[in-house]
């Protein structure tokens, strides 16, 4: 696998290279016990990474990216075909479905050619008379929905759902129920409201049937799916609300001492924001008090540090902002405090000799940096982008109602617009400086010489990071950040319009080498047409 990793198209001109390959991948994936604890667990996640099962569906999914459809969609099929037809092992069916969804990304254009036969074949297999298999077709059909997206939902949307429909009836295989949620909240992805129109009522049932079940993990399912159902309906879900709201507020507030059930509180924080947000403040404002009590109740229990509320509650106060806009305000004073502590992390960094032999942590990035390697710690990273995130949607939401705060949150984005560690951060401080910026002009003569102040640093900063910006996406934020901040007034001063011109010229000139040097690239290294697809 390494070797197609480094070496793709030697390997795709190897005559035999994937039929040696490839069967062995799919054989490793035999390796799989009925073992009674799978039908019994409660979460969905595997604990044998290292298992030959888990290496082989791995190494199908780097094969079939480095080499291609073309390469390795004749030779997968024959196997998944073969694979199917065995009616004696639960386990060649059960491995093909899983190749089907592991190789769809690397075969995507290959696929799509055939998707109605594909699409067919798992679904099929949703009446195998064993679970496990029934449980990979699911898996294969909703991974389909990520991967061929939005082909699966508008051309295959009248098999699928009544088959995920059916599915979370399977009353008698919790596992399989919850799976067929899961596959539904893939497929609404995607999904118009008008295709999610036509099969509402039967789907918000069956939610609703699943809602109270004694699994957790069908409950966390099934209040992730109706939050996609309703994100996918927008606002047809409003004949619905009154349905839901009044059950989900109880979970909030009668699971408040479980840890165990902090994953599922913080699934339901996520559904009633996503559903206040589709049916508007005008249906949300009765409830949206006692919820936003309620979430600043469990912020301010001080949750652990590794509590899955904590990123569900600030995402929820996003959502319920968006929705509430100038309402939000009252809340800030709770909101703001932790939310510009989280965005203030410093970035825990190891340096260490890139030639000293230690083993590397989890959740830590290592960059060989001359003679050093770096270690970064990727959660607090993580937790600093979201929280620049939250900011930035609060400044361009409530725009003058955040004016309390403008003051530190430029003190903090400006810097943070040559944070080099996180692209999301700076895109998220580069997003919000025009808003920033309006926030102050809103509020009139009184604030003219701030504004100035303000504008004067913000411009020049960012006319400082533009020509050093590495992410072209990043760097095409910061310029269109440049270009609304300038056009909201009319400079007269000839030097400042010169900066913003030689900075955006010499941006110019840094895209036009990145493309002669990938030119180059290409031929000496001999890219074939797969490759460049």
């Amino acid at each position: 696998v390494a070797a197609a990793e480094n070496l793709p198209t030697t390997c795709r001109k190897m005559g035999n290279y994937v039929e040696r390959v490839l069967p062995i991948a799919l054989q490793m994936m035999l390796e799989i016990d009925d073992d009674q604890d799978w039908y019994t667990r409660d979460d969905d996640d595997d604990d044998d990474e290292y298992s030959n099962y888990a290496l082989g569906q791995e190494a199908l999914d780097r094969l079939a990216i480095k080499l291609g459809g073309n390469a390795i969609l004749p030779v997968a099929f024959t196997i998944i075909t073969q694979y199917l037809a065995n009616h004696e092992s639960w386990q060649h069916r059960h491995a093909a479905l899983l190749a089907i969804s592991q190789i769809g990304e690397g075969c995507e254009q290959q696929i799509s050619e055939q998707l109605d036969k594909v699409t067919m074949m798992a679904l099929s297999h949703f009446e195998d008379s064993h679970p496990r298999v029934r449980w990979a077709a699911v898996h294969c059909i909703g991974q389909m929905c990520t991967d061929f997206a939005p082909a699966m939902q508008k051309n295959f949307h009248a098999q699928i759902v009544p088959s995920l429909i059916k599915i979370m009836d399977d009353v008698d295989q919790p596992r399989v129920q919850s799976h067929g949620a899961a596959a539904l909240i893939n497929f609404c992805e995607e999904a118009s409201p008008e295709v999610i129109q036509l099969y509402m009522e039967g789907l918000l049932s069956r939610l609703m049937n699943l809602l109270p079940s004694p699994r957790k993990l069908i409950q966390e399912q099934a209040v992730t799916a109706v939050a996609s159902v309703a994100d996918s309906a927008g606002v047809n879900f409003r004949p619905f609300y009154q349905s839901f709201m009044p059950d989900l507020k109880k979970v909030l507030l009668l699971s408040t001492d479980d840890k165990k059930l902090s994953k599922l509180r913080g699934k339901v924080m996520e559904c009633v924001s996503i559903i206040g947000l589709v049916v508007g403040n005008e249906m949300f404002s009765p409830d949206s008090a006692e919820i936003m009590d309620l979430l600043v109740k469990t912020q301010m229990t001080q949750l652990d540090p590794d509590d899955p509320q904590s990123y569900y509650l600030m995402q929820a106060y996003a959502r319920i902002c968006r929705c509430m806009k100038k309402d939000f305000i009252p809340y800030l004073r709770v909101v703001m405090p932790p939310l510009l502590e989280a965005a203030s992390l410093k970035p825990e960094i190891e340096v260490m000799s890139a030639l000293a032999d230690e083993e590397q942590d989890d959740g830590v990035d290592t960059y060989i940096v001359g003679d050093k390697r770096i270690g970064i710690r990727t959660s607090a990273l993580e937790d600093k982008a979201t929280a620049c995130s939250l900011l930035a949607c609060f400044v361009n939401e409530l725009k003058g109602g955040f004016i309390e705060y403008v003051q530190p949150v430029i003190q903090l984005f400006v810097p943070l617009l040559n944070f080099y560690y996180h692209d999301d951060c700076r895109n998220s401080a580069a997003q919000s400086l025009p808003d920033l910026l309006l926030c102050v002009a809103e509020q009139g003569d009184a604030f003219a010489q701030q504004y100035q102040e303000l504008f004067q640093y913000i411009v020049s900063e960012l006319i400082k990071c533009i020509p050093k910006e590495a992410d072209v996406e990043v760097m095409v934020t910061k310029v269109e950040s440049l270009g609304e901040i300038m056009g909201a007034q009319r400079i007269q001063d000839r030097g400042l319009l010169k900066q913003c011109a030689d900075c955006l010229l010499e941006a110019l000139k840094d895209r036009a080498g990145r493309i002669d040097q990938r030119r180059q690239t290409i031929q000496e290294e001999g890219y074939d047409a797969e490759e460049l697809e």
